[in-house]
C-alpha cells in the first residue's frame, strides 16, 4: 500500500475550502510563500518555530574520521551545515 501524502497542492485546496476569500491557487501561493521564508530565515541563523507542530534548525556538523564500508578504508567526512528539525509534544503525542 502506498504511504498517504499531503502535497502544497492539497494544502492550497484546504486554504481555500476554510476561508472563502481564498483562491486554491492563491491558497498554493501562500504555502509556497511560507515555505520560502522559512528557508531565507534559516539560511540567516534563524530557527523556525511554528506552535504546536516543533522547530527547524540548522547546524553544523562537525569534521571526523570514517570509514568506507567497503574498502574499510579511514576516510576524512568534511564539516557540513543540516537542518534538524525537533517536534513539538503534540505532535510527538501522535505517534503514541
Amino acid at each position: 500500500m502506498a504511504n498517504p501524502k499531503i502535497t502544497k497542492k492539497d494544502l492550497g485546496q484546504m486554504m481555500s475550502e476554510k476561508f472563502e476569500s481564498v483562491s486554491k491557487k492563491e491558497g498554493v501561493e501562500i504555502i509556497e510563500w511560507m515555505f520560502e521564508e522559512f528557508k531565507t530565515q534559516m539560511q540567516s541563523g534563524m530557527d523556525v518555530f511554528i506552535k504546536d507542530f516543533g522547530k527547524f534548525k540548522i547546524f553544523e556538523s562537525k569534521a571526523r574520521m570514517g570509514i568506507n564500508p567497503i574498502t574499510k578504508e579511514k576516510i576524512s567526512i568534511s564539516a557540513k551545515r543540516k537542518v534538524k528539525y525537533y517536534p513539538a509534544k503534540a505532535v510527538k503525542d501522535l505517534a503514541k
